[in-house]
């Protein structure tokens, strides 16, 4: 298999994950891949609904998705950088290896806002200490309802701009394929 044959597979790989976004996503078991996460954010909003009885169950299932949203991105991000960057650059034009440099970058921004999930959720569960009621001693209702809606307003940002980076990753790799294909005839 020539290296052009290898890029092509991995290529199709990526946009088969891609694809997910468009099925039904049953069970968080198994998200692997941004497009996964996307839908992914979609539940984690709505598991976590701010003053409804069982604040700290829902955190602890809120907890659990986005854990599973952070393993499974940095997952796809690392086959995508480790198998695509010295083909983009030797195989692709400059501006495909540009475009595909630029999306290593959202990556990192990405991985720099999953960590931020972590503080944020991080914030809500010292508040709870315990319970299913925040420490009024430590913050008053109203601050807590505003923190919980913070974090459900952050998880449908991050939802949107995993959708748009996958958006821009399929249009670029599915450009670098066909250049691929078209040169192996």
């Amino acid at each position: 298999m020539s290296e052009s044959d290898e890029v092509v597979a991995l290529i199709d790989r990526l946009i088969e994950e891609h694809r997910v976004l468009n099925r039904d996503i049953a069970s968080l078991e198994g998200v692997v891949n941004d497009a996964g996460a996307i839908i992914s954010f979609d539940k984690a909003k709505e598991i976590y609904v701010p003053g409804r009885v069982g604040a700290k169950e829902d955190l602890g299932k809120l907890d659990e998705l986005l854990t599973n949203i952070d393993e499974g991105l940095r997952a796809h991000f690392g086959r995508e950088e480790t198998g695509l960057q010295t083909a983009f650059e030797k195989l692709g034009s400059s501006e495909m290896a540009k475009g595909f440099h630029t999306l290593v970058l959202e990556h990192d921004g990405l991985r720099d806002r999953l960590t931020e999930h972590d503080k944020i959720r991080n914030n809500l569960f010292n508040a709870l200490k315990g319970s299913d009621e925040p420490d009024h001693r430590a913050m008053s209702r109203q601050q807590w309802e505003a923190m919980a809606y913070d974090v459900r307003a952050y998880i449908m940002q991050s939802r949107k701009l995993v959708q748009e980076h996958t958006i821009r990753e399929h249009g670029l790799f599915t450009s670098l394929r066909e250049l691929l294909l078209t040169e192996a005839k």
